[in-house]
């Protein structure tokens, strides 16, 4: 038997819509950085200090070309330079509150910004199981910014520092710019797989995200305007979030449960036609062994791949 291969059915290299438009997002998130950081030196809506500017548009302009895999061209070696001094002024502000002197940057903000600069950095550095030590950094600096939003929504401040929501959402924005820039690496192709895990993990995650950050201004809200005191806020909290757990267990439970179906319903099919062609195939060399004359079949190359006794 000769096999026969089909062009339309090969698989494609193309990258799926996700990663596309996570990629076309990067210079998006990288420009807007850049913007709240002009912006932000005229003291609106957040005044922010100059260096603190600086960094932002330093490491939003740094971070475009290093998009580019592959190669080591005169735009690398900029972004690599501006990343490194992203990662300078972290590390020296860092140093300037060490030693307690006046006019450094909150230790958040330093922090961060050694983060996403050494980010920026090791964007193709892998280690053992093929974690990407940029995307780890990249999440302890979106942790860190994360905590100053909720923080403020809440009215807490920081434990490390004061950052203003401006601050925070910026680095927030290269946080994510930082992930998306390599969106078939680490634990991002994970995110951006077309197989039913990355399905379920790009619903959920969000998801369970904003569910929390809602629910925990939700919480706040009512405190504020009397309906309960804290203790019971607590108790609401909890509640909330059982039915939230709840609610994605099912949600994973319920589409695992219909892929279950599909799979059955195709290996039940595939069965049938098995079936089918088997018995076709008999019929046909049962139709061949009564001819008395000798029959055989070639491919369109000439080779035979079918005959009977008679031949």
């Amino acid at each position: 038997m000769t096999s026969f291969r089909d062009r339309s059915l090969a698989p494609t290299r193309r990258p799926p819509s996700i990663v596309r438009i996570l990629r076309a997002g990067v210079p998006v998130a990288c420009g807007l950085v850049v913007a709240i950081g002009g912006i932000s030196l005229t003291g609106w809506p957040w005044k922010v200090e100059l260096p603190t500017a600086l960094g932002f548009m330093l490491g939003g302009l740094s971070l475009i070309p290093l998009q580019a895999e592959g190669g080591i061209s005169p735009a690398v070696r900029l972004g690599r330079l501006g990343a490194g001094l992203t990662a300078g002024i972290g590390l020296l502000h860092l140093a300037l509150q060490a030693s307690g002197r006046a006019g450094a940057m909150a230790v958040c903000t330093a922090s961060n910004f050694l983060l996403l600069g050494l980010a920026m950095l090791t964007l193709d550095r892998e280690i053992r199981r093929r974690f990407r030590v940029a995307q780890g950094l990249a999440l302890g600096a979106l942790s860190l910014s994360l905590v100053a939003l909720v923080g403020y929504g809440h009215g807490a401040p920081a434990p490390l520092g004061s950052m203003s929501p401006s601050t925070a959402t910026a680095f927030l924005l290269m946080s994510l710019a930082v992930l998306a820039s390599r969106p078939h690496a680490g634990f991002m192709a994970l995110m951006t797989s077309d197989r039913f895990s990355g399905y379920m993990a790009r619903r959920l995650l969000p998801m369970a995200v904003v569910i929390q950050v809602l629910l925990g201004l939700a919480r706040k809200w009512g405190e504020l305007k009397g309906l309960y005191s804290a203790e019971f806020g607590v108790s609401l909290m909890v509640v909330a979030n059982i039915f939230l757990l709840g609610f994605l267990i099912w949600r994973v439970a319920r589409s695992m449960h219909r892929s279950e179906i599909r799979r059955k319903d195709a290996q039940e099919a595939l069965r049938k036609a098995k079936e089918t062609a088997e018995s076709d195939q008999q019929m046909l060399e049962l139709i061949l062994g009564s001819l008395g004359e000798g029959v055989i079949v070639a491919d369109t190359e000439g080779r035979f791949i079918l005959w009977n006794s008679a031949a």
